[in-house]
């Protein structure tokens, strides 16, 4: 908590519409002191409103987004295992290794997510993090609506997903909101060993000037993935 509290005491400092730096200097201190009594210890306080967060003033372009979810598109698009490949938002979507283990139907109206990626430290080094989600299904055409606790907070998003070829790519953008910080990013995932041609390329950089105005690569990071990631699995909760 100390340690956040040097990061929240430079919030204003922060030039980045999203915040990026703040949240990243926090998101260091939590991933780095983590342990049980300081989730519950968060949990507890966001539950019973003793903590309060500065806003994000970011908006979320959600009408453009709900109409612009492609036709066919649902968690069921997301099924197997995928490596992310660009990333928008400058933090969240910009860590190394980020990888779907699996996306498995687990029943008429579960989806069992694992995840993984590899997060930074205060000391500057990286550590391996992951968890499997539950996440109720969506019908095909709509967004998908996720609830999840990461590091002892309520998140909410929203996946928008705007064009696939499922043996290829996914374009999925999503909104994040916990409390008044709400974060806008996109992740290009692709499948394992795929290589995205120029003509993908052109196509994928069309929808995201079409609908969000970005520029596709020129606005995006390029991430680290596949073989050169560590390929541990992910049991349940977080790996730590």
């Amino acid at each position: 908590m100390v340690c956040s509290a040097k990061c929240m005491a430079d919030w204003d400092k922060d030039p980045t519409q999203q915040k990026v730096h703040a949240q990243n200097c926090t998101t260091k201190c939590g991933i780095t002191y983590m342990d049980d009594t300081t989730q519950d210890y968060m949990t507890c306080l966001m539950a019973h409103d003793c903590i309060t967060f500065p806003s994000i003033n970011v908006t979320c372009p959600v009408d453009k987004l709900t109409a612009s979810v492609a036709p066919n598109a649902s968690l069921a698009t997301l099924t197997g295992e995928w490596w992310q490949q660009w990333g928008y938002n400058a933090l969240w979507d910009c860590y190394p290794c980020q990888h779907i283990h699996s996306m498995q139907k687990k029943n008429d109206s579960t989806w069992a997510y694992t995840y993984s990626y590899d997060v930074f430290l205060v000391n500057g080094s990286l550590k391996y993090y992951g968890q499997t989600w539950m996440l109720p299904d969506n019908e095909p055409g709509t967004p998908a609506l996720i609830e999840y606790n990461y590091m002892g907070t309520l998140h909410n998003e929203t996946w928008y997903i705007l064009d696939s070829k499922p043996d290829r790519y996914v374009v999925l953008v999503d909104c994040s909101y916990m409390f008044s910080w709400t974060n806008v990013g996109s992740i290009l995932w692709v499948r394992p060993n795929v290589v995205l041609t120029q003509a993908e390329m052109d196509d994928i950089a069309a929808v995201y000037k079409k609908v969000m105005g970005w520029n596709f690569p020129e606005d995006f990071c390029p991430t680290q993935h596949g073989p050169s990631c560590p390929t541990g699995g992910v049991n349940g909760g977080s790996m730590l």
